[in-house]
């Protein structure tokens, strides 16, 4: 394939068309509603006074993770929007739409049709394994990483070595340290780009892969310090095998089902049909070129190692794909950066190929219709999505908030309140009970020191670092290695899990609550004469 020819500029109109049907297919999240995960970075947001030592301290409620670019995001956002959760959503949706016009830029400058172009960023934008994962708040650091890829991408291939070494160690160290899953990619990255830097004798591809090799080091080495050991067992557990080989194929039945779950199933398949006719062709007529050859293979190895890492996880939550949208949504993070990825090299692929005008019209007016499938279903996916966490999660994360403000403001000691009726009818609450009502109190200063359970466990626990929590007696999580999971402790906030016992009844000065119908209702009487059991289990 020759180089790129110049474009006359009327191709950024249909990147404003892309963008402008992408926003129309996100406009159904605004009306959402906060869920799991989403507590609990609201909950930091509040407690902590500034997040900067999130840069060089634990902060994470999972030990295993380093993520301070997201929390800090998140600690922003917090400090803007409040709980307006429209805001909130509107600065996923933004994200995203930054991403897909990163990634029309990137192709813009390696590819030589919009046709092309348009078919693989719209796979990326609208495609069912890539836009459920913006509709839940807190697969933002997902999106945040993809983000700080595409500029490191844009930045490796720019002019400027100055600029250009800066820009990339920047952006690396940022993806780095926004999902873990973006130090394999920027490994894949540096390797490509020594590559290309030694064939070339040296020049600004060297020159970036240094950046890109700097970067990690910083970002492997503050991660280790931060984290003691921790770090060293995603390395072991990425490295096993036959874990990898199980989760490989997990990883690709769980994007089915996410694809079925959403009513895209046929369009994702006519998608996959149309990409891999271009890659026979391409490879039969031998029509990509070598710069394109050289971004497909760089883009292929991304997608590769992007990938990998996260099969190990995936099978823990295949399960939820079919409880409803929330499954899907939340599954979709595993898949956000690889789609990205997959849009590039059937971009790269399909601009290599000497299709006649007609069969490349063709082409996209099949991938048009369902770029058009796509944006309907994604638009009923947030839909759908917004009604849910509407009717199955704010009433009841309104009522407890409510509820353990007044008990809080009543002044006793110590503040424990119990939630029961949730099991079944709100599981989704049970883990994230306390930090729920502490992210939605208007009482702060009395309600932070509150224990805030439910009938089922485990259950993490938020307290301000200032509060020494109330001695309860309750069960240490199991971890790693059957240690007991410890209390966190970093900045202005302490993460605690803890089991229950085995009679919730011995919970000194308790009180309990009962959902029925539409709000909780006291039923504290009822559990101490035992005419209310109150028993409780494990997760």
């Amino acid at each position: 394939m020759s180089e790129p020819r110049a474009r006359d500029g009327r191709d950024w109109w249909v990147l404003a068309a892309l963008l402008a049907v992408t926003g129309w297919a996100l406009l159904p999240s605004l009306h959402g509603e906060f869920v799991t995960d989403d507590y609990v970075f609201l909950t930091t947001s509040r407690m902590v006074d500034a997040p900067w030592q999130a840069f060089w301290q634990r902060h994470f409620y999972e030990p295993l993770y380093f993520r301070p670019m997201g929390l800090v995001v998140w600690w922003l956002t917090e400090r803007c929007f409040g709980l307006n959760y429209a805001w909130h959503a509107a600065f996923n949706a933004a994200v995203h739409l930054t991403n897909v016009a990163l990634l029309w830029v990137l192709l813009r400058r390696f590819t030589s049709g919009v046709v092309a172009q348009v078919i693989g960023v719209s796979w990326f934008a609208l495609g069912p394994l890539s836009f459920p994962a913006v509709l839940w708040l807190s697969d933002r650091f997902d999106l945040l990483a993809v983000l700080f890829l595409l500029v490191l991408l844009l930045a490796a291939s720019s002019a400027g070595r100055t600029a250009r070494t800066v820009a990339v160690f920047l952006a690396a160290l940022a993806a780095c340290w926004s999902k873990e899953w973006a130090v394999a990619g920027c490994f894949a990255v540096m390797l490509r780009l020594a590559w290309i830097g030694w064939r070339a004798r040296g020049g600004r591809f060297a020159m970036a892969a240094c950046a890109l090799f700097a970067a990690m080091a910083v970002a492997w080495v503050v991660r280790i310090l931060v984290l003691d050991r921790t770090a060293t067992s995603l390395v072991a557990s990425a490295l096993n095998v036959g874990g990898l080989s199980a989760g490989v194929s997990t990883w690709a039945m769980a994007g089915g089902r996410i694809a079925g779950a959403l009513g895209t199933g046929w369009p994702a398949g006519i998608f996959a049909v149309v990409c891999m006719c271009s890659l026979v062709s391409s490879a039969w007529k031998g029509a990509t070129g070598r710069r394109s050859l050289l971004l497909i293979t760089l883009v292929a190895a991304l997608l590769v190692a992007i990938s990998l890492p996260q099969t190990l996880t995936v099978s823990g939550y295949i399960g939820l794909i079919d409880a409803g949208i929330f499954g899907a949504a939340t599954t979709a993070r595993f898949f956000y950066g690889p789609m990205a990825a997959l849009g590039a090299i059937a971009a790269i692929t399909l601009s290599g190929i000497g299709w006649s005008s007609q069969i490349r019209w063709f082409a996209f007016a099949v991938c048009g219709a369902c770029a058009l499938a796509f944006a309907v279903k994604a638009n009923l996916a947030a839909i759908r999505f917004s009604a849910w966490t509407n009717q199955e999660i704010a009433p009841f994360s309104s009522a407890a908030a409510a509820t353990t403000d007044a008990i809080a403001k009543g002044g006793s000691e110590p503040c424990v309140v119990v939630f029961f009726g949730t099991q079944t009818q709100h599981p989704y609450f049970r883990m994230f009970s306390d930090v729920t009502v502490k992210a939605r109190t208007t009482s702060p200063n009395r309600t932070w020191a509150c224990h805030v359970m439910t009938e089922s466990t485990p259950w993490l626990f938020a307290f301000p670092s200032s509060v020494q929590p109330a001695n309860l007696a309750l069960r240490e999580v199991p971890y790693i290695g059957n240690q007991p999971k410890r209390d966190l402790l970093w900045s202005g906030i302490r993460y605690r899990y803890r089991l229950p016992v085995s009679d919730l009844t011995m919970l000194p000065n308790a009180r309990f609550f009962d959902w029925q119908t539409d709000r909780f209702v006291d039923v504290t009487d009822a559990v101490r004469s035992g005419a209310r059991e109150a028993g409780s289990k494990d997760w």
